[in-house]
């Protein structure tokens, strides 16, 4: 009896219960590993979320990549510079579909 109870506390550790959500006026318990995998967020976002809401404090957003130093962006004169060159090269139309689109393409020779 008592492994079976030991084996059941497991279980339930394993668990490890977030919080409550309502759907249609029931409420249904919220388990971390569910909430990896439906929402495909790592344990550690859903850890920090959790004791967020143990303390009543509301759960910082993602920061991550919102910065404006970006040391290896290309300058936009560079990129328009770019940009014109390549529009310089002939184009003509594809010529599997030149009546169905506009579609124009660089030619792999120049004439």
């Amino acid at each position: 009896m008592l492994l079976e109870n030991e084996a059941e506390l497991k279980r339930e550790k394993k668990k490890k219960f977030i919080s409550n959500i309502k759907v249609n006026e029931q409420e249904y318990p919220v388990y971390k590993n569910a909430m990896w995998a439906i929402h495909g967020i790592t344990k550690f976002r859903v850890e920090n979320i959790a004791k967020s809401l143990k303390s009543n404090i509301m759960p910082q957003p993602d920061m991550r990549g919102r910065h404006l130093n970006r040391p290896n962006k290309i300058p936009e004169n560079v990129v328009r510079t770019i940009d014109d060159h390549i529009r310089s090269f002939t184009r003509r139309s594809s010529h599997y579909s030149r009546g169905k689109n506009n579609g124009r393409y660089t030619t792999c020779w120049q004439s």
